[in-house]
């Protein structure tokens, strides 16, 4: 009895343990979740870039347009006049404009016959010309002005003033517009001489009387008042024409003696007082032609034939030297006319000078340009 109470007493005690070890204990704190250390993120990768693609080469520049005239000139080529205003010409043109334009240069009569070649420009058989502007007086009496008035500069510089510094340019290149045509300039023969050549021999202007001339124009009447009969002839064609007696003298600038050979037939030849220092215009262009033209290939024309005027104008050396040869060589004798001779054939041209006003109203505004500058100048009252 004695031994169970114990055990009583011993169960009693384990369970009270138990009992109080269950509910004397606190409960754990709840554990705190550690935030867990985000991962580095992968980097995004890059994109890759693209492979450039080889790049276009830039297409080669346009080859400019090449422009292409046919040109005729009326005098032999190898003449003084073709050799400024055609030949060296024609060459500075290509050179100056890096080959943008071409002119192929063709010999008198390729095209047109002399005194025709006006009428082919403006037609557009050939895109420019150089020829005598006093073929055409009938058609543009201001061409008479153009090839110079008779007596009236005895040198280009005058004859410059005129045109460039008094506004006679200006109506000389307007006149040519009705026949589709435009000149670039006017040329002044260095020499100073265009007279009479003759293959008589020339005592004064009263010789000239019943004498086959070559001459045109303002100078055809000039022959005509002297009494000579004129006659218009290619300047290729007066060697034989003066060598068959078809010519008996001929109204032409020095040079030629020395060009055509006009030395061998012609004997006299008059040098002062010039009729004037102009005998030919520089080259003429098919106005459609020029007008396609661009503008800066205009000015390298203009510009190229104003510098030639000059640089033929700078031949009067080289006809000296022709004067002196043919007179050494070939017994050639030159002359000067009497004051009597020259004051007669002041008042021949200038009544010549009146009846050109008379013909048309750019002709009048013209004559009168050169009247006023010689009164300026008190050579005319």
């Amino acid at each position: 009895m004695k031994k169970k109470g114990i055990w009583v007493i011993v169960s009693v005690l384990v369970i009270l343990g138990l009992l109080v070890g269950g509910f004397g204990c606190a409960a754990p704190s709840p554990g705190v979740t550690p935030t867990p250390t985000p991962a580095k993120p992968s980097p995004t990768p890059a994109k890759p870039s693209p492979t450039p693609a080889k790049p276009t080469p830039a297409p080669a520049p346009a080859a400019p347009e090449v422009i292409k005239w046919n040109m005729q000139t009326a005098y032999q080529l190898a003449s003084s006049y073709s050799k400024f205003y055609a030949v060296d010409w024609v060459e500075w043109v290509k050179d100056i404009t890096d080959g943008r334009l071409v002119i192929e240069l063709h010999p008198p009569g390729t095209f047109a016959k002399g005194g025709e070649q006006l009428d082919a420009v403006g037609r557009g058989v050939i895109n420019a010309s150089l020829d005598f502007a006093g073929y055409y007086a009938s058609k543009i009496p201001l061409t008479q002005i153009e090839t110079g008035l008779p007596m009236a500069w005895n040198d280009g510089y005058q004859a410059h003033d005129a045109f460039y510094n008094r506004g006679l340019w200006e109506l000389v290149r307007d006149s040519y517009k009705p026949f589709n045509a435009i000149p670039l300039g006017v040329a002044f023969e260095g020499s100073s001489w265009y007279h009479f050549g003759t293959t008589f021999p020339f005592t004064g202007l009263d010789s000239i009387k019943g004498k086959k001339i070559r001459a045109s124009g303002i100078y055809g009447k000039y022959v005509q008042a002297l009494g000579g009969l004129p006659t218009v002839v290619s300047g290729p064609d007066m060697y034989m024409s003066m060598k068959t007696g078809i010519l008996d003298g001929m109204i032409m600038g020095i040079s030629t003696l020395d060009t055509y050979k006009l030395r061998e037939i012609v004997t006299d030849y008059v040098t002062e007082p010039t009729l004037t220092p102009l005998v030919t215009s520089c080259p003429t262009i098919n106005l459609d032609s020029w007008n396609a033209l661009p503008d800066d290939i205009k000015h390298l024309l203009e510009q190229t034939a104003y510098f030639n005027i000059w640089a033929a104008y700078n031949y009067k050396l080289d006809a000296w030297k022709t004067v002196t040869s043919a007179e050494r060589d070939f017994g050639l004798t030159w002359h000067k006319l009497s004051a009597a001779d020259e004051a007669r054939a002041r008042e021949i041209s200038v009544t010549l000078w009146d009846d050109v006003a008379a013909s048309d109203p750019l002709a009048a505004q013209g004559v009168e340009i050169v009247k006023q500058q010689l009164r300026d100048w008190g050579k005319l009252d």
